[in-house]
This record gives C-alpha cells, structure tokens and sequence, in this order.
C-alpha cells in the first residue's frame, strides 16, 4: 500500500466586479470551525477564480482574519469592485514528491511571514 498524503496549500485569488460574488461560507469561532466555503456558483466571479467548496478563507483583503464568521462576512460586504481572498486548500494525494514540494513552500511561508497570530 502506498501512504496518501494530505497538501496544503496557500492560495490567493482576486475577484472582481460586485457582489453577490457567489460563495457561501460556513463555521467560524462561534460554531468551533473553521471558515470554510461550502459552496461555489456556477457562473459565478467566485467560479471564475477557481475558488473551490472546501477551501478555508484565512484572509480578506489583506486582514488576516480571527477566524469570526462575523468578521469576514463584514469584511467581503464592504468589498464593492474587488474583493481579495487567500484560501487554505487541502487536497489528498498518492504522489509523495507533491506533499514535499507543498511542506517546502508552507515552511518557507512560515518563516519569512509569521504566523497568524504574529500577523495580527
């Protein structure tokens, strides 16, 4: 058997026009979870980008966020042309090679930009 390994992977997108941008979001410190799109619309900016059901919102508009459903719904509503999302995408994967090649660039990241908390 071969082991399956989990990628992470740190991915920013820029949607642009106006709302509705056509994502739904789920969790959030209020409900213990994470920030997570649950779904995307066909046709959508959001479909446009390639933002995908799964995805983690970690930023809106350069604000790192705290994680608050509140906030970061706050924060995409008073995004009126565009609108700024880093995502944290998680995907499995049988190819070893990739995991290490995402390990490499989430360390890097790490390193050279802090960590949520520092951010903040």
């Amino acid at each position: 058997h071969r082991p399956i390994y989990l990628l992470i992977k740190l991915v920013e997108v820029l949607l642009q026009g106006r709302a509705p941008w056509g994502f739904t979001l789920r969790g959030g410190t209020e409900h213990r979870e994470p920030l997570i799109i649950t779904k995307v619309e066909d046709g959508s900016v959001a479909a446009a980008v390639r933002l995908q059901a799964g995805d983690e919102i970690v930023s809106v508009n350069s604000v790192p966020l705290s994680g608050s459903r509140q906030e970061a719904i706050c924060l995409v509503k008073s995004s009126h042309k565009t609108l700024t999302l880093v995502v944290r995408r998680y995907r499995y994967s049988k190819n070893g090679s990739y995991f290490f090649i995402f390990l490499y660039i989430y360390i890097y990241f790490i390193f050279f930009y802090g960590t949520k908390e520092e951010l903040s």
